[in-house]
């Protein structure tokens, strides 16, 4: 991977548009129609189904798809899309589930992977400190998952301090 210092001014506008694009799949929660690349929101966050409006108006019939594996709807049912390999389950819960364990400030078995508490982006530790900033602009810790408190403050102890692991997360905000 190179530097971002190094990159190419078309490199550097990429990678921004690439950040900017994850951010807005996984923090706003919407995701690229698999059809014609237009950006969909659901309309109820619990839907699995999905319509594209840019699809169905262009071809005057309804085009829907499924929010976790991004193929065209096969059923009539509201909560499985029929297609092989689907699991209706949301892949970044998957990948919090089964995110590696490391150590954190010399705090054994913390997940690799979190989700941001109040966006639901997933960040991944790499090295240093407990205290994230997302994306969104929420401060936590990595650790135990607590929100700073309204003046900034990380309310579980400074960057290298021990706190309790939160659980693995099940939900995203």
């Amino acid at each position: 991977i190179k530097k971002l210092a190094v990159l190419t001014k078309e490199e550097k506008k990429e990678f921004e548009t690439k950040l900017a694009e994850n951010y807005l799949f996984k923090g706003v929660k919407i995701q690229e129609c698999p059809r014609c690349q237009s950006y969909c929101e659901r309309k109820d966050s619990k839907s699995v189904r999905v319509i594209c409006p840019i699809c169905t108006r262009q071809k005057e019939e309804l085009y829907e798809f499924c929010w976790f594996c991004l193929k065209t709807w096969l059923t009539n049912t509201t909560h499985d899309c029929g297609n092989h390999g689907c699991s209706g389950e949301d892949p970044r819960i998957r990948l919090l589930r089964n995110a590696p364990k490391k150590s954190i400030v010399e705090v054994p078995n913390c997940p690799s992977v979190r989700s941001c508490p109040k966006c639901g982006l997933l960040i991944e530790h790499i090295k240093a400190c407990k205290q994230m900033v997302c994306l969104c602009g929420q401060k936590f810790c990595f650790i135990c998952l607590k929100k700073a408190d309204a003046s900034g403050k990380y309310t579980c102890g400074a960057y290298n301090f021990k706190c309790q692991i939160a659980a693995i997360q099940t939900k995203l905000a």
